[in-house]
């Protein structure tokens, strides 16, 4: 029984040594591209992104920054032939920047459900972040892709 039980409390360590690896990993990751972000010191910009979740805005959205500050934004809906909605400027806090996809890739790792991002090579930028919610909680998650920047 005690080496029944001495194996077991092995894997649970080895296993959480294992997940504090993979999170120090994605967190040198993420601070590696974010360095790079800061180093072009781009403050002018124009993201789309595509948001899946289970919130209000799922869908596309075209959002214009000038001085890291969102002065245009348009919501293009769920699919190719959506109309496109220009943002009530009330709004514009919400929006994602480059910023705040990075805070998001943080939040996620320290959280344990980012189950995948991936890297502009230029830039550094998020391009994609997939994450999870707690177990059992199907309606936490979502993915944010980056379908273009300029």
């Amino acid at each position: 029984m005690k080496a029944l039980f001495s194996s077991s409390l092995a894997s649970i360590v080895l296993l959480t040594a294992c997940s504090d690896d993979n999170s120090l990993s994605q967190q040198a990751t993420l601070s590696k591209n974010q360095n790079q972000w800061q180093a072009h010191a781009i403050t002018d910009y124009k993201l789309t992104l595509r948001q899946s979740c289970y919130c209000a805005r799922a869908g596309t959205h075209e959002i214009y920054l000038a001085s890291g500050e969102v002065v245009e934004a348009y919501y293009t809906g769920l699919g190719n032939d959506a109309e496109r909605e220009s943002l009530d400027k009330s709004e514009y806090p919400s929006l994602l920047n480059v910023n705040k996809l990075f805070s998001l890739v943080s939040t996620q790792i320290e959280s344990g459900y980012l189950t995948q991002v991936s890297y502009d090579s230029e830039f550094g930028f998020p391009l994609t972040i997939e994450y999870a919610g707690p177990k059992g909680a199907e309606d936490i998650g979502g993915s944010i892709t980056v379908l273009a920047f300029e």
